[in-house]
């Protein structure tokens, strides 16, 4: 005899709600899951092994990759800005189940983390910026998938490390502003 049940919602809203609101805590629980499913403990000591051999698929370079955990708050994580730009390639072409968190990410100047972003001198990229952004004391990030303005699709790994002072977000919102409008006329030169 069943007194009562619960059931969770679907991965697919927890991806959204995690990405738009930068949700650390279910992020974490997420990444407990995984490990478990894995084979591992769930500790966060296990999230590196399984971060990667859940990853192992795409044919990332994990050299110099460490994960202590989800959220991105541990200063002892170390991913590489090519890292995030290949994992973003990977998001954008839907890899495996990637298509859900294209979907979810924040856009520019309209929703989640990133919706009061992007106005003013930069408002044109606005709606073609998919991104996640992130910041600890001295690191603030911006991940993510720019569809050009010359329609070119770009993926992109934008990091500030240091005492970068308090306008930095704006730099970085500035940065991506120019990639989405240079679009296929950006080079190394």
């Amino acid at each position: 005899m069943e007194i009562g049940s619960v059931q969770s919602q679907p991965m697919s809203r927890w991806i959204t709600y995690i990405l738009q609101r930068s949700e650390n805590i279910q992020s974490e629980m997420i990444a407990k899951l995984v490990s478990k499913d894995l084979g591992f403990d769930g500790s966060f000591e296990s999230f590196d092994p399984a971060f990667k051999r859940a990853l192992g698929t795409t044919g990332l370079d994990f050299t110099g990759v460490r994960v202590r955990d989800a959220s991105g708050l541990s200063q002892l994580n170390m991913v590489s800005p090519k890292f995030m730009a290949e994992l973003m390639r990977l998001v954008n072409a839907e890899f495996a189940d990637f298509g859900q968190i294209k979907r979810s990410l924040p856009i520019a100047g309209e929703s989640g983390t990133l919706g009061g972003r992007f106005k003013g001198d930069i408002a044109d990229a606005a709606g073609d910026i998919f991104a996640k952004n992130g910041y600890i004391i001295d690191v603030h990030t911006l991940n993510g998938i720019i569809n050009a303005k010359d329609g070119t699709v770009l993926t992109f790994a934008i990091y500030a490390l240091g005492d970068t002072g308090s306008d930095v977000r704006d730099a970085i919102d500035t940065l991506a502003t120019a990639f989405y409008r240079c679009g296929n006329d950006l080079s190394n030169e």
